[in-house]
């Protein structure tokens, strides 16, 4: 151990890929390891306990990292005792967690919200935390106090219960999301009159409820324009027979969770233009004596031009007002 007094403070070193061992991918270890302490805020109570200062790579550039010596730690501190203390209390947290205490796999951005509701309850069934990326990655971490795993004596069964409860809560994920996406079809009831322009303007409300494009791809059939479709009477392609579908109904064809979110949009938009049909459907007759009709419509109409459009309202002035 080599240390340096720059501007009185004692300066060293720690470099994570080290703590990895004989485990073939050091640089994989050490983004693994960097990312969950950071989340952690475990170098924060390394800091506070032995007064020094750790410059850690922040977690973009741990994850854009091509090589090790980008990841290396620096410490320094007013003394070489409290440089010395951080470097152990360093490597002691590394040691506790070795390469086989972290697992991974990568899914897609928008599959990572399908598994937030697992998270906390695999959590704490299985001593296990998982970190979600909002690019992609699941990275789950053994963080002890599981009986299985810990009252083993033998290292090396230890080390392969660890990888097992590992694997499984993987797996328990990957079913997670087979199951969100199974492909499904929904119904949403929908007012004939409404039908028209949400088909015209479909690709917004399937991007409103992000379910327009990849594997979020939802297709919706709406009831009022499938049952005036007519069929094509010279076709040599027998067309694909589609189940009868209410005038006043929207089919919604896709993940299951997508399909949800589409079907959570439709009663949206239904129950808004709901709300505003009622406050269109007040009516209300003032009785104007005749010689104030004048000063009411105004010069050319404009007074109740100036009405009509500032409030939103429809006003017709009657031959007997």
């Amino acid at each position: 151990m080599v240390l340096e007094r720059a501007a009185s403070s004692a300066i060293d070193t720690f470099d994570p890929a080290q703590a990895a061992g004989a485990y073939g991918r050091p640089l994989l270890y050490a983004q693994r390891a960097l990312r969950y302490f950071h989340d952690r805020a475990r170098f924060r109570r390394i800091e506070s306990e032995y007064g020094a200062v750790l410059r850690v790579a922040a977690p973009a550039a741990i994850a854009s990292a091509t090589d090790p010596a980008q990841l290396v730690i620096e410490i320094t501190a007013p003394s070489p005792v409290s440089v010395a203390g951080a470097r152990a209390a360093l490597a002691s947290l590394f040691a506790a967690f070795p390469p086989h205490h972290f697992n991974g796999i990568d899914v897609e951005p928008h599959q990572v919200s399908l598994l937030a509701e697992s998270v906390s309850r695999l959590q704490s069934v299985r001593s296990v935390y998982t970190l979600l990326s909002p690019t992609g990655g699941v990275l789950v971490i053994y963080e002890g106090f599981n009986p299985d795993v810990d009252r083993v004596a033998d290292p090396a069964e230890r080390e392969r219960k660890t990888r097992e409860l590992l694997r499984q809560t993987l797996e328990e994920f990957r079913s997670t999301l087979a199951v969100s996406e199974q492909p499904v079809t929904l119904v949403a009831q929908v007012p004939v009159a409404q039908q028209g322009a949400m088909s015209s303007s479909q690709e917004s409300l399937l991007k409103a409820a992000n379910a327009s494009d990849g594997a979020n791809r939802v297709v919706l059939r709406f009831g009022s324009i499938a049952s005036a479709e007519t069929p094509a009477q010279n076709s040599r392609v027998t067309p694909r027979k589609e189940e009868a579908l209410a005038a006043d109904s929207v089919e919604v064809r896709g993940p299951a969770e997508a399909a949800a979110r589409v079907v959570a949009e439709l009663e949206r938009r239904v129950a808004q233009a709901a709300a505003s049909l009622a406050l269109r459907s007040f009516r209300a007759d003032v009785p104007v004596p005749q010689s104030l009709v004048a000063r009411v419509v105004g010069r050319g109409g404009e007074t109740l031009k100036k009405l009509r459009a500032g409030r939103d309202v429809t006003i017709d002035v009657g031959d007997n007002s």
